[in-house]
């Protein structure tokens, strides 16, 4: 290589590292909107899923139920751009893992989940949505709406934040069947809660079918759009450090070549001073 290919490397681990940096500084700026807005959320939908469970016990009890004529759906939740670092890949490989051990039919949102899946020739039995933007809006939760409505059970995969430094793939059963939230070591009855419906529990439950659901459905994406910013974040930080190393090592490797260059020009003025003494002498 000569100076020149090396100069030109090293103008481009420059680029990357910058790029790197303003993807950083995004993915911070966004995660300080956001974070405290979603886990001020999350305390919010905990609590509506804890009534949706105690509605969904106390229907089962007395036999109420919206009959549905299909059974289990599993959802992932990936995104459509890149630069995410691996948290993607393993939502899908968690996904991938579970939905082969049960009977359930799969709805695949975001590019990269559908890409991934493609390549896999188990998994291509799935249905694909396609989202403009990684978190959805009005019109695209209703069409979410009609996707997931024939079903008795939903369950969402998709990445959580745990810190800043750490994101896992979780499952939440969006539709909380019952007999999942009854407490060990204790039955039916002693489980249900003494409560007054109004208006009464069946209205309640088509209620909670209707719109809850989506609720739920919706903090989902923020929990994922949370964790896969952090998860930039620290994939753009780490790729700085590798820009910063490949800088390192091309500029090492230029610094070499210029004093082999320089060592190659000596030695030939030195060789040329001996055959001018030579010369000289004779």
């Amino acid at each position: 290589m000569t100076i020149r290919d090396y100069n030109k490397l090293i103008e481009e681990g420059v680029s990357l590292k910058q790029i790197a940096q303003a993807y950083g500084e995004i993915a911070s700026l966004k995660i300080r909107k956001i974070r405290s807005e979603v886990e001020r959320n999350r305390t919010f939908f905990n609590e509506i899923s804890t009534v949706y469970k105690i509605v969904k016990q106390q229907a089962a009890a007395k036999k109420i139920a919206i009959t549905k004529p299909k059974k289990t759906l599993s959802v992932i939740l990936t995104s459509n751009y890149r630069f995410y670092g691996n948290i993607d890949s393993e939502v899908i490989r968690h996904f991938m893992i579970n939905t082969a051990k049960i009977i359930t039919d799969r709805l695949v949102i975001g590019k990269t989940g559908q890409e991934y899946l493609k390549a896999v020739r188990y998994f291509n039995a799935f249905q694909a949505v396609e989202l403009s933007k990684d978190l959805p809006t009005a019109q695209d939760l209703n069409t979410l709406s009609t996707a997931i409505k024939n079903y008795n059970q939903v369950l969402v995969f998709y990445p959580q934040l745990i810190t800043l430094l750490t994101q896992k793939p979780v499952i939440a059963d969006i539709t909380e069947l019952p007999e999942k939230n009854i407490p060990q070591g204790q039955d039916k009855k002693t489980a249900d809660p003494y409560i007054i419906f109004e208006p009464e529990l069946e209205k309640i439950v088509q209620f909670f079918d209707n719109q809850i659901i989506l609720l739920l459905l919706e903090q989902t994406f923020f929990e994922a759009e949370l964790a896969r910013t952090a998860s930039r974040l620290l994939a753009m930080d780490q790729a700085q450090v590798e820009a910063n190393n490949f800088i390192k090592d091309q500029k090492t490797s230029r610094a070499h070549l210029v004093r082999t260059i320089e060592n190659v020009k000596l030695l030939e003025n030195i060789s040329a001073l001996r055959v001018l003494r030579k010369e000289r002498t004779i």
